[in-house]
Formats: structure tokens, sequence, C-alpha cells
């Protein structure tokens, strides 16, 4: 299921087991409308074609960067107003167990630069181990 989102930034707090791959639903951008029981109504997708996206996840208290995705390598924008967001079981077992901060945000090609979801990231340790 997608999540979509009018209202920006939109909060979205994850919760990912160290060592997986991290796959969330795709995230749906709208201009306009109105949200209706979870759905927007009446906007149109925003077209993401010329953009490029930058998501960050850092400590809560020293703002560190622990990981940033970016276009083609854990971002896809669509010209559908879909952002799709991964990082592989290696990106993931990297970080540490415990809650971080992220936000995602897209700069056009005019330089116009906008925050479309932030929120919390906490990572927990798996009980299964890779190998």
């Amino acid at each position: 299921m997608a999540t979509e989102i009018q209202t920006t930034p939109a909060v979205i707090n994850y919760v990912h087991k160290k060592g997986d791959d991290w796959t969330p639903d795709t995230i749906t951008v709208y201009d306009g409308g109105a949200i209706v029981d979870g759905v927007v109504v009446g906007g149109t997708v925003r077209n993401f074609t010329g953009y490029t996206g930058r998501l960050q996840i850092r400590t809560v208290l020293s703002n560190d960067v622990i990981i940033t995705l970016t276009n083609g390598a854990g971002i896809t924008l669509s010209s559908l107003g879909v952002i799709t967001l991964t990082m592989t079981a290696a990106q993931t077992a990297a970080i540490a167990a415990g809650d971080y901060k992220f936000d995602m945000q897209t700069t056009s090609g005019a330089g116009v630069i906008k925050t479309w979801i932030e929120g919390s990231f906490t990572i927990v340790t798996d009980v299964t181990a890779n190998s």
C-alpha cells in the first residue's frame, strides 16, 4: 500500500530490522486537493521530472550523518509523483541499533528545495543472524 501525502512535510516514522533490506511503501505526492479518510481527493500528482532527491538519517542529539541516499542510490523520483526509497541489507547492517531522525527533500531544476517527509528512524537488532 502506498502512502499519499498532500501537506508537507509529512511525518512518517520507520522501525526497521538491522541487516534487512529496506523497501518501505512508496510515497505519492499531490499538489492541491484534500485528504479524506487518509486518501488525497481532487489533487494532481507532482511531476518530479528534473528533480534531485536527498535523504539523510542523522543521530538525534549530535546530528551526525549516519547515511545519505540520493537519486539512483536509494531514491527514485517519478513523473507520476512517486518517491521510492530503498537501502540494502549491507547498508542497514552498518547502522547501529538505536533511534535516529531523518528527512527527505528534493531540489527542482530551478533550484527550489522542498522537504517532503520527516520523522524518526529506529533500527532494531535482528534476532536471526545474517550469514
